[in-house]
């Protein structure tokens, strides 16, 4: 959970993490989609592609947070996960409130 209305800039912090190490290099690609969080209004909208290179197991997608004075409900977004090559998806997405 992160508050809005914060001074100083936040972000939320996703780390992607393979179930094991690799010899090859693995891509993902990822997105964040509107919950009842809006790109632009409560959050910065944030997509590109996640590369693994072989040993690497871990990768952090950063996505800022837009700091607002409107007294608000807790809200959420999504970061979705797509396009694996050379690996597969187990939980392909979750929602940050």
């Amino acid at each position: 959970t992160i508050v809005e209305g914060n001074i100083n800039p936040q972000n939320v912090t996703y780390t992607v993490t393979l179930s094991k190490t690799s010899t090859q290099t693995i891509t993902v690609q990822y997105a964040t989609a509107n919950g009842t969080a809006i790109a632009g209004s409560d959050y910065t909208s944030t997509s590109g592609t996640l590369t693994f290179n072989p040993g690497v197991t871990s990768q952090v997608i950063n996505i800022p947070i837009l700091n607002d004075s409107i007294n608000e409900a807790n809200e959420t977004f999504t970061l979705n996960l797509a396009s694996p090559i050379n690996a597969s998806l187990g939980t392909a997405k979750t929602a940050t409130t």
